[in-house]
């Protein structure tokens, strides 16, 4: 079953609030290693943008896994561009039942080389913002290296701002720095961190593991003093 992030959640409406805010009209989604929620961030920015009046078009760069985007979506299948088949306008489809549309890079061959060129990545966005008020980038991870790919830094480099998505408790600090580098040194501008709390337990969890540490002074009132504080609702919000 594929995850899809509610458009009305607080988290999403600030990351949304500082695009508008900072006049960001192309945006790239990436992160330092795979399954950090990168599409699970792409696809509810796109949603909310499409709520707040912007005409949005979400390109999947993503090639590690095929149509990744699609699969959040549960879209069958997304139209695919490249350089050479003209305009991404006219390639981008609005999917059934979907609110903005959607394209992504084909995988295989050498379509993506031309995915590689700074200058003609600038101006694929700039043909797109003739049609629509936001682009969002959907992009591999940036330690993500393989003859196929599109680098994300590239991506990165081509817009006018990245938001960088870290699973909490999961990606190495020395993950998170080598990312920022490689944005830094492709000239790419980071707009923001977005840390995702998918495995971050919950409070009452941390507190009752600290309890279970004190379970050789008196086992039985750790066992009370758990069942004690796992009703309290403030203590079991989902981070």
């Amino acid at each position: 079953m594929n995850t899809v992030l509610p458009a009305h959640y607080l988290e999403l409406e600030a990351i949304y609030a500082q695009l508008v805010a900072s006049g960001v009209r192309t945006i790239a989604i990436t992160s330092a290693v795979p399954g950090e929620g990168v599409s699970l961030l792409s696809t509810a920015l796109a949603r909310r943008a499409v709520a707040g009046g912007r005409k949005t078009l979400l390109v999947d760069f993503n090639l590690r896994r095929s149509r990744k985007a699609a699969d959040v979506l549960n879209t069958p299948q997304l139209p695919s561009w490249a350089p050479a088949d003209g305009s991404i306008r006219e390639a981008a489809r609005v999917p059934e039942g979907g609110e903005y549309a959607l394209v992504a890079v084909p995988e295989g061959g050498t379509n993506q080389f031309g995915f590689r060129d700074l200058d003609k990545l600038r101006q694929t966005f700039a043909d797109a913002l003739g049609e629509f008020d936001l682009v969002i980038a959907d992009t591999s991870p940036l330690t993500a290296i393989n003859g196929n790919n599109v680098p994300a830094e590239t991506v990165a480099a081509a817009v006018d701002g990245t938001i960088l998505v870290v699973l909490a408790g999961r990606t190495s600090e020395t993950a998170i720095r080598s990312a920022a580098e490689r944005l830094k040194r492709a000239g790419a501008t980071l707009s923001g961190v977005v840390f995702n709390d998918r495995f971050n337990p919950r409070l009452v969890d941390e507190v009752c593991r600290e309890i279970d540490r004190l379970r050789w002074l008196s086992p039985r009132f750790c066992d009370w003093l758990k069942r004690r504080l796992r009703p309290i609702p403030v203590l079991s919000i989902e981070p």
